[in-house]
């Protein structure tokens, strides 16, 4: 497992050199949080920037628990507050 792991670590070294800075979209779900952990754990902590839109759509709280663990990590983690826009949206949609 730790080699399997060191891999993925050394190979996100080399698709992203320390002159690239990422920006990665967090739902909230697995598979972008641990994208966004390894990421964390493979580069240095100022090129990846990981953002979290809160649209009002998800369950109560849970963009706060979202950001609660992303920080607990130590990201670089930016929350967009959404709900308005996403809201005004939805009032035009015609069904």
């Amino acid at each position: 497992m730790r080699t399997r792991l060191n891999k993925i670590l050394f190979d996100c070294q080399l698709w992203f050199p320390s002159m690239f800075f990422l920006q990665l979209l967090v739902s909230g779900g697995v598979d972008s949080t641990v994208c966004a952990a390894l990421l964390h754990k493979a580069l240095r902590r100022d090129q990846v920037i990981a953002v979290h839109i809160d649209n009002g759509f998800m369950r109560k709280n849970e963009s706060k628990l979202v950001a609660e663990s992303l920080q607990v990590l130590g990201l670089n983690l930016i929350i967009v507050n959404a709900r308005h826009q996403f809201s005004e949206g939805l009032q035009n949609f015609v069904t």
